[in-house]
């Protein structure tokens, strides 16, 4: 009788919610580790981090009710009463943290940018155990789910944050970075979608919103970079006329058609070779980055 109780019950009912709790217990750790690193006040920046989860909660709850309007069918009542009708918006939720925390530590005289980075990582670890007790959960209910993709996703993108913070980058770097990403991944992932939601019933919201926040996310990277327009125009448009040279160069002169026969041909096998240095390298990466993740975690101590 116990176990046919047992059997009767939804894993998910257990297993997500754990997951979303230790995701967010690992956030606040691998956050408070980083200020704590850069020495910054850690009350002021627990303090960030509940105004960022205020405004995460009440925006992505207010872009949950504009875009499934359906379900709520505009009442207030339901967009109040969160317990009976469920559900929040992730891109909502990203924008209200964002815009929360900005006015916080602009009233602190903070550079959000600096925090914002510090938070990067974090943020796609926590994303990464949600979407692993997502999988799990469906897992056990035997039903196919497109979260292992997520979670992988999630993964790599947060190792390749730590990678790339062994080199100090401007402000906003990391932060766009992972906009940029999660952008990307969910746009790739967006055919694989069972359930899809659609702006006045045309345009499908969970492409357009990854799209407009990638475009965004890109156009902020380029000016905190503090990169010349001009220049870069310049530049591009001075290496495609090289490249117009070089190629009417190559089908015009027998020797550099000789180079290029030899180097089509002898293709596969310098493929090969860049392709086996590159796994080198990644590997030399994944071991660093897994090294590194455990010295965050407290766990080993670099040498």
């Amino acid at each position: 009788m116990v176990q046919n109780l047992i059997g009767s019950l939804s894993y998910s009912v257990f297993i997500y919610p754990l997951f979303v709790f230790v995701a967010i217990l690992m956030f606040l750790f691998l956050f408070w580790r980083a200020i704590k690193h850069e020495l910054f006040d850690e009350v002021l920046m627990l303090d960030t981090a509940v105004v960022a989860t205020v405004g995460a909660l009440l925006m992505s709850r207010i872009f949950e009710f504009i875009f499934q309007y359906e379900k709520f069918s505009w009442s207030y009542s339901k967009l109040v009463f969160f317990n009976k009708y469920g559900g929040v918006d992730f891109w909502g939720g990203l924008i209200g943290a964002g815009l929360f925390a900005y006015f916080f530590l602009r009233s602190k005289k903070i550079n959000f940018w600096y925090v914002a980075d510090l938070a990067a990582a974090p943020i796609a670890f926590a994303q990464a155990i949600v979407a692993l007790g997502k999988y799990i959960a469906v897992f056990a209910d035997s039903r196919i789910n497109i979260y292992l993709y997520y979670f992988l996703g999630y993964v790599s993108i947060f190792f390749v944050l730590k990678v790339l913070a062994r080199k100090k980058r401007h402000f906003g770097f990391f932060i766009c970075f992972y906009v940029v990403s999660i952008s990307a991944l969910n746009m790739i992932l967006f055919n694989f979608r069972e359930e899809k939601t659609y702006i006045l019933k045309v345009v499908p919201y969970d492409l357009a919103a990854p799209a407009v926040f990638l475009i965004g996310a890109v156009c902020i990277w380029y000016l905190l970079s503090k990169r010349k327009l001009a220049r870069d125009l310049k530049g591009f448009f001075g290496r495609l006329l090289l490249g117009i040279l070089k190629l009417f160069r190559t089908l015009t002169n027998m020797d550099e058609a000789d180079r290029v026969s030899k180097a089509i041909v002898l293709s596969p096998y310098l493929l090969v070779l860049r392709l086996g240095a590159f796994l080198k390298l990644v590997g030399k990466e994944i071991v660093k980055s897994f090294s590194e993740f455990l010295y965050v975690l407290g766990v080993k101590k670099l040498k």
